[in-house]
């Protein structure tokens, strides 16, 4: 294994009694890489997310971070790790304002409990700190503005400076630009666009514009398992892929 690959999945596979939702699933990711996951609603994408997060055990398979192997490390110590993500629905403090949550962001990096007193220099530090999170997403002027007072771009912009708050190698983006508008996709896909090359990504996304625009390389699961990977050109050509997309040209639509 690369010295540069952070990710890496040998087998991975998930079973819900006699239900296989992932099978036998190997990919690696390498720093930098920019990987779209993409297949048929019910493909397992989101699953695979969740094994790889840690928020679901594996049935059977391995997964390496670093050259650890994190097959059955909790989620928060994935997290500590190197592994940040976003999700389909915003999970989101909705009683603080966008500093605040970047903060609770920090605090956690950190290892800041809730329940320690508040040093004022501290958290002044954290406060800059945050400020320059938001700067990076294009969210500063908001600061201060509460979430429910965000739009729902605004709300995904604030999801990836609290991921990127957490220092990760490894960024999980499920489904970012659902619900967008048109503009707000746009914007965020530049945001991702920018994102240091330091920091490896994986992108769960069904609009394939996004996904072609922004991703390096491909990976595509059907029933579970990975019936394609590699450039987005390849993908686009390939007849299995057109297949499972229930007879899509996606190189006509995408040329």
């Amino acid at each position: 294994m690369s010295a540069e690959t952070v990710l890496s999945l040998k087998n991975v596979r998930k079973r819900y009694g006699a239900v296989t939702v992932t099978d036998d699933v190997s990919f690696t990711v390498d720093r930098g890489d920019r990987v779209a996951l993409i297949g048929p609603n019910g493909a397992g994408k989101t699953t695979l997310f969740n094994l790889i997060a840690g928020r679901t055990p594996v049935s059977s398979g391995s997964i390496e971070l670093n050259g650890r192997d994190i097959t059955t490390s909790r989620e928060e110590v994935r997290c500590r790790a190197g592994i940040g993500r976003t999700f389909q629905h915003s999970e989101l403090f909705a009683s603080l304002d966008a500093t605040g949550n970047v903060l609770m962001a920090l605090r956690r990096r950190h290892g800041i409990s809730r329940s320690i007193i508040p040093s004022r220099k501290r958290e002044a530090r954290l406060t800059v700190e945050a400020h320059e999170f938001l700067d990076a997403v294009g969210l500063d002027p908001r600061g201060s503005s509460r979430v429910s007072d965000l739009s729902h771009g605004q709300r995904r912009q604030l999801e990836v400076a609290m991921a990127l708050a957490l220092e990760p190698d490894l960024l999980l983006f499920d489904e970012p630009t659902a619900g967008m508008s048109g503009a707000e996709t746009r914007t965020f896909s530049e945001l991702v666009s920018n994102l240091p090359r330091s920091l490896a990504m994986i992108l769960i996304e069904h609009d394939l514009d996004v996904v072609f625009a922004l991703a390096d390389k491909v990976i595509v699961l059907a029933a579970g398992a990975v019936i394609a990977e590699g450039e987005p050109s390849t993908i686009r050509g390939s007849a299995e892929v057109q297949d499972a997309y229930l007879g899509t040209n996606l190189g006509e639509v995408f040329l």
